[in-house]
């Protein structure tokens, strides 16, 4: 019954902190990166408690309905945040995982079932740690890369005739400063080139 008990206990920690994990972070996970978090924490976790309760009930029907149940409910809670495919992945995985621990908890309960719990609750821990580990690199790339992204060019700067067009509007305004503060007077500007004195070497 410890052995029962403490694989639950980690199911339920492990479990709950790796949705929390993706939950927190759902804006930097892909679709991909997802399925495979919501395939793995919904599939070990039903495997684990399907295997428990198989060994505990000694058949087939309540473990199966439960872990199976317990599967789709994890698989669906850790897809649903990043994407609807996530969410199926997972559920699909979760009644598989199910299926096969209850499976398990059966066909070893005359033999050593303590040791078989033992054994499916160190994979569990062991994949729950990657799992763990996954998240936290994901997010750490996905922010390096929004950090690297370089910043977007103005719409204006992405044509070069918007160069030319710039430098004649700020020449434009520049000559029109001067016409209008007197700096050059308007009817020297408009003679012709060999009376102007303006064009005179």
């Amino acid at each position: 019954m410890l052995v029962a008990a403490s694989a639950m206990l980690s199911v339920t920690l492990l479990t709950g902190y790796s949705l929390l994990l993706i939950h927190r972070h759902r804006e930097d996970l892909t679709c991909m990166v997802t399925m495979m978090l919501a395939m793995g924490v919904a599939m070990m976790g039903s495997l684990l408690v399907g295997t428990v309760l198989g060994v505990l009930f000694n058949e087939m029907f309540a473990p199966t309905v439960y872990a199976v149940l317990a599967g789709m409910a994890v698989g669906y809670s850790a897809g649903r945040p990043v994407h609807l495919m996530a969410s199926l992945d997972g559920m699909l995985a979760g009644i598989m995982g199910g299926m096969m621990g209850a499976m398990l908890g059966v066909m070893v309960h005359r033999e050593a079932p303590i040791y078989m719990i033992g054994l499916m609750n160190l994979i569990y821990v062991f994949t729950l740690i990657m799992i763990i580990r996954l998240i936290h690199e994901e997010v750490r790339r996905q922010r390096r890369r929004v950090q690297k992204t370089p910043q977007p060019i103005p719409w204006l700067l992405r044509k070069p005739w918007t160069y030319s067009l710039l430098v004649g509007l700020v020449l434009l305004i520049a000559v029109d400063q001067s016409l209008f503060s007197g700096e050059i007077p308007l009817n020297r500007l408009l003679q012709f080139p060999e009376a102007n004195p303006l064009f005179t070497p």
